[in-house]
């Protein structure tokens, strides 16, 4: 019996820390995302999982870093420069300041997923936040080729 108690607590105590960094859906990300999509949210990451999209991760926080060029950022970046701040679209940002937290990831062969929660501001030389988004929250579908996982779309809601 207390093996059975021991076990109960080890198990409460790796679930509570594996939701500690979640951030759950609103009633309106169901709504956008559909119940089956946002169900994803709530699935609990592996580490080997977390393993595997770790790399997509960095890519993600280099592309809410970056903000030179347009061209440059979408042939680094592939679809996650829409993360980008770019000179073209957002001349007067001279700083940006992003938030990113890492909701769940599920990867499945050669296919899989990860979801973020972000919030991204762009602010001008004198400090005044001249765009931004706040409390978003992205699925971003990954595919493998070659040996190479590639985030390949993004939804995420308005």
């Amino acid at each position: 019996m207390k093996k059975v108690k021991a076990a109960a607590v080890i198990l409460i105590f790796i679930i509570t820390n594996a939701l500690a960094g979640c951030s759950f859906p609103k009633g309106y990300e169901e709504e956008y995302f559909g119940t089956d999509t946002y169900r994803e949210t709530r699935h609990i990451c592996s580490h080997g999982d977390k393993l595997i999209v770790q790399p997509i991760l960095d890519q993600i926080e280099k592309a809410f870093s970056y903000s030179d060029d347009s061209h440059d950022c979408e042939e680094q970046f592939g679809v996650l420069a829409r993360y980008c701040l770019c000179k073209e679209s957002y001349p007067d940002v001279v700083k940006e300041n992003h938030d990113i937290k890492f909701v769940t990831a599920k990867i499945n062969g050669n296919t899989g997923y990860v979801w973020i929660r972000y919030s991204q501001e762009g602010l001008d030389k004198d400090g005044n936040r001249n765009t931004g988004s706040k409390d978003i929250l992205s699925r971003i579908e990954l595919e493998k080729t070659d040996d190479v996982w590639t985030a390949i779309d993004i939804d995420e809601t308005p």
